[in-house]
């Protein structure tokens, strides 16, 4: 695998610790600096204190979902343009549609192979969002 060209923070959002090992584990490897949060509500709160380059982030989980986190996300100026991965063990149709609705630059399901997240992470952070930013 090529290495990241530059280095780039991701904030995981999962309440299964061992996603969030597994995740933090293989993204530092590839040169990721990792911020974790192990429900919507820590989330909003990392998101306070620092933007990060893209966001993965688990649909259900306690206190606030990945739904409401995304919407939070894209109301804010700060956070608007922030890439967004969602991750999901639904298989329904009404999940993606309701995360393409609310903004998010990518809905991949659960179980995933780590070189297809990798994939997906390059490509929402060469994205028109991240160009857009980077020359604006």
């Amino acid at each position: 695998m090529a290495p990241r060209l530059e280095a780039r923070t991701v904030l995981i959002v999962d309440d299964d610790p061992s996603i969030r090992a597994m995740l933090t584990d293989a993204l530092t490897v590839e040169g990721y600096t990792v911020l974790t949060a192990s429900d919507g509500l820590q989330a909003l709160h990392q998101l306070g204190l620092s933007i990060p380059d893209v966001v993965i982030l688990d649909v259900m989980m306690p206190h606030a979902d990945g739904m409401r986190v995304l919407e939070s996300m894209r109301s804010e100026p700060r956070t608007r343009d922030v890439p967004v991965v969602m991750l999901t063990a639904r298989t329904d149709e009404m999940t993606f549609w309701a995360g393409w609705q609310r903004g998010c630059d990518e809905m991949m399901r659960k179980p995933f192979e780590l070189d297809d997240l990798f994939a997906t992470l390059d490509n929402v952070l060469l994205g028109p969002k991240a160009k857009s930013k980077r020359f604006a």
